[in-house]
């Protein structure tokens, strides 16, 4: 007896290997988290002879857990698909990074669906999925048989390993955000540096349009200067022209006045000597 439970436990373990050797393989490669809890449940829920497994990815920003795969699961009944933290089986289980073994499941919780309808299972087993203890997501199994120790044992070796895959696959994404968000930003730098080109080239078209501009307004004021000066001498030289008209107009009203007194003096001795002519022919004719 104690040589066949040695075997059966050599068995087992030996078996639980395999199915964990499987589940690396299963999981091994550039995978999304997606394709990851596919890969995941695809082999897990058989290889535990189980008939309904979830996957639910713990998202840091909003603090859930969210369905992020699922294998032959239905619609739960008046539940969602994403818990907060100490909500449903799920959250609790995120909450106290625990796993939980649920042997008298409600009827309204989960159903396992066939082709002859859809049945209660006989047990759920929550498993966390933690990483350096922080917390990656929560595995979830049912069945319509319960589950034994070597069932969870299994499953909580399994999940170290998931946990290590979920986490690599957590970086990948983060990775590859940061790389697009490097490559916009470098993007952006770019285009940053083409309009700034653009407006240093701008800048430099108006600083020679404005030097074109002064140079112009220079050789404009020179030939206003000299135009002026110009103007200045036309204006002196009519200035001295009316003072010399001046002047001419002066003296030709002097010569004209001195005209003048020479013609009345001339007159005056015109009348006189016509006078003197009266009184000579009185003369001749006395005598």
């Amino acid at each position: 007896d104690t040589l066949k439970t040695r075997r059966d436990e050599d068995r087992r373990e030996e078996q639980k290997k395999q199915h964990i050797a499987e589940l690396n393989n299963r999981m091994r490669g550039d995978l999304t988290m997606q394709q990851l809890g596919t890969n995941m449940l695809t082999y897990l829920v058989p290889a535990m002879n189980a008939q309904v497994g979830a996957f639910y990815a713990f998202d840091r920003d909003s603090e859930e857990l969210k369905l992020n795969s699922s294998y032959a699961m239905q619609r739960r009944r008046n539940l969602s698909n994403s818990f907060a933290l100490g909500e449903s089986l799920v959250g609790q289980c995120g909450l106290e990074k625990k796993q939980i073994l649920l042997e008298q499941v409600p009827e309204d919780y989960l159903s396992i669906a066939s082709a002859s309808g859809a049945a209660v299972p006989r047990s759920i087993i929550v498993t966390p999925i933690v990483h350096d203890d922080e917390l990656k997501g929560v595995l979830e199994i049912a069945a319509f048989r319960v589950f034994d120790q070597d069932d969870m044992e299994m499953l909580e070796e399994g999940v170290r390993s998931v946990a290590v895959a979920v986490h690599t696959a957590e970086s990948r994404v983060r990775l590859a955000e940061m790389l697009m968000q490097t490559q916009q930003q470098a993007e952006a730098l770019e285009t940053q540096k083409e309009e700034m080109r653009r407006v240093n080239e701008d800048l430099e078209q108006q600083a020679m349009e404005l030097a074109g501009s002064e140079s112009r307004l220079q050789q404009q004021q020179e030939e206003l200067r000299a135009i002026n000066e110009e103007l200045e001498a036309q204006t002196q030289a009519l200035r001295a022209s009316e003072e010399s008209l001046q002047a001419q107009q002066e003296e030709l009203r002097v010569t004209n006045e001195e005209l003048e007194a020479q013609a009345k003096l001339l007159s005056e001795q015109k009348a006189e000597m016509s006078q003197k002519n009266k009184e000579l022919e009185i003369l001749k004719h006395e005598l």
